[in-house]
């Protein structure tokens, strides 16, 4: 009996563990708009902002704030933002 309940029961709870630990580490991106990679730069250093470039003309994108146009970039380092973004209006 105790043989009979290692056999059935040990691989379904491998199983069972094993499916709850797949999405206990799926990595989804938070829809807070914590993460993006759309950068401003301003003031001297890259900012993050929600642009919605969507890179699929030559167009480039830009940001509008206070009536100011800054141009959206995908990648940022510390002192200088990097490889302007493109968008392609709808």
């Amino acid at each position: 009996m105790k043989r009979r309940i290692f056999k059935t029961v040990l691989p379904l709870m491998a199983f069972l563990l094993a499916t709850a630990f797949a999405f206990a580490t799926d990595q989804k991106p938070s829809g807070d708009g914590s993460q993006t990679d759309e950068y401003i730069f301003r003031n001297g250093k890259c900012e993050p902002v929600s642009a919605g470039c969507n890179n699929q003309s030559s167009t480039p994108c830009t940001y509008m704030e206070n009536n100011v146009e800054y141009q959206v970039y995908a990648e940022t380092h510390t002192t200088s933002c990097e490889v302007p973004r493109t968008h392609q209006p709808l």
